[in-house]
């Protein structure tokens, strides 16, 4: 069941919307009840900004996410007890402005506690999901990706030329304005030029338990630039969303990692075909083509996709910080206070202890910058290796292995190339890393001579791309047909 985007109508009934959830709109659809229009040729997709609110609300994850929303609201709490007690057990003298204000605080916290609570109970007539469940929600049409965040609303919404616009573009001369404009309304337009790639994450690592009845749920995400007033890029945003993809779970472990991949594929490609975005454009790294040339009767393949296996950017940049947050504050407190002690005890002529003071300090500062440095630098390498790219051109010679570097302005820095014999190679597989699928060519002890991660896995799965890696390598021998189910699969 399709609903609207900005009133949460449901449009099943209507002519032109698909009876596929993912499937494409047949006609122009104009919602009833808002007027909102859904131009034909678009796709919707419904989903939620965490993984929780895709899955299905058992008791005890709603109250687990009711209790993780009002988790950092614990302080006004706290204040507010506390200005209760005081007018309470003082009575008209304790009736102070700050007391007045900490007591309010308990009336904050009631409107925190009211929309988790909200936020997380099941709607009737929505098949027992909850206001999360649809907090994120994507409109592709030819050209550009919308997107929703936030429950419904009728805000920052307007039809335009039998099409809907959502807000307006976040890059060019206006785009503080503009960005001002789309977070307060919750609504974002990206155009397809500045859309650099639509990826598939799976959140069902193989350490986590997962109930029988938990959804087949992908994480997609569409790195996108965003320009400066020049029109230059900027930096890269990551837009995202939690998707149920109507998908078997498959089994434990790989298995349900590798069946949400291929579900979630699936759908991305149809995002890709109805944005625009062309499939074989290299700085997309999606593209999988054989080449025109053969060997032996043998046609090459040539396969392109990321060089390492990480989150989009942004989020690395956040857990870098995270991890170096707590050094960086410790040395620069220390650096501080030891300053300004030495300083301090030197004006006053107390000369004990100064050089102790001054060592130490000088030796947090010291560490302060280490720190900032290292920090400064992990945050550019992960930037780097985002953009990183890998192309493998197999054929019955091996394998060569192409690497393009660039700098985090997606400029090009650098290109290597080293080709593997496909006498080395003796097993040729998927392998899922950090929620994405990777191919891996490996020696006779295992050891990985090279590996590429698949930013779009084309239509069969990956492990069918890896046996028509292996029919290249080995010639479509009998011989290397047998290596490789037996040592690729």
């Amino acid at each position: 069941m399709h609903y609207c985007l900005r009133c949460h109508y449901a449009l099943g009934p209507l002519p032109g919307v698909p009876a596929d959830q993912f499937g494409e709109f047949t006609a122009d659809v104009r919602c009833p009840e808002c007027a909102f229009e859904i131009p034909k040729g678009a796709r919707i997709l419904v989903g939620s900004s965490t993984e929780e609110g895709a899955q299905p609300l058992t008791s005890r994850r709603r109250m687990r996410q009711i209790l993780l929303a009002l988790a950092p609201s614990g302080y006004f709490l706290v204040i507010g007890l506390q200005g209760v007690a005081a007018l309470v057990q003082q009575g008209i003298a304790g009736f102070t402005v700050w007391n007045a204000i900490s007591a309010m605080s308990l009336v904050g916290l009631g409107f925190i506690i009211w929309g988790a609570w909200r936020k997380w109970t099941p709607v009737e007539g929505s098949d027992g999901r909850a206001p999360a469940s649809w907090d994120r929600r994507w409109l592709c049409v030819p050209g550009a990706l919308e997107v929703f965040s936030g429950e419904t609303t009728d805000a920052g919404v307007r039809s335009v030329g039998g099409g809907a616009e959502v807000g307006a573009s976040t890059n060019g001369a206006n785009a503080k304005v503009s960005w001002l404009q789309s977070h307060l309304s919750g609504l974002y337009r990206h155009e397809a030029a500045d859309i650099r790639n639509i990826r598939v994450y799976s959140p069902q690592d193989h350490w986590n338990r997962w109930r029988s009845g938990d959804r087949a749920v992908a994480q997609l995400m569409a790195s996108v630039w965003l320009r400066d007033a020049t029109g230059r890029r900027a930096d890269m945003h990551t837009v995202m969303i939690y998707l149920d993809t109507k998908g078997e779970p498959g089994q434990p472990g790989r298995d349900r990692t590798r069946a949400v991949l291929d579900a979630g594929d699936a759908i991305a490609r149809s995002i890709r075909r109805t944005i625009g975005m062309a499939e074989t454009e290299s700085d997309d790294g999606a593209a999988v083509a054989d080449a025109t040339d053969g060997h032996a009767g043998v046609p090459p393949l040539a396969v392109e996709g990321s060089l390492y296996a990480q989150q989009a950017w942004p989020p690395p940049r956040v857990g870098i910080v995270m991890l170096f947050c707590i050094p960086l504050m410790l040395s620069f407190a220390w650096g501080v206070i030891s300053t300004i002690t030495a300083v301090g005890r030197w004006q006053s002529g107390a000369n004990a202890g100064v050089p102790w003071l001054i060592w130490f300090g000088g030796m947090s500062w010291v560490v302060f910058a280490i720190m900032l440095a290292l920090t400064i630098w992990l945050i550019r390498r992960a930037a780097r290796r985002e953009l990183a790219l890998c192309r493998w051109d197999v054929g019955t010679h091996g394998i060569r292995v192409t690497e393009r570097h660039f700098t985090i302005k997606a400029k090009p820095t650098a290109e290597f190339t080293r080709d593997i014999p496909a006498g080395h190679i003796a097993a040729i597989g998927p392998s899922p890393k950090n929620g994405r699928m990777r191919l891996i060519a490996s020696d006779q002890v295992r050891r990985e001579l090279a590996s590429i991660t698949l930013n779009a896995i084309p239509e069969g799965g990956a492990e069918a791309l890896a046996q028509r890696i292996r029919e290249r390598v080995w010639g479509g021998d009998e011989r290397g047909d047998a290596r490789g189910d037996e040592r690729g699969a």
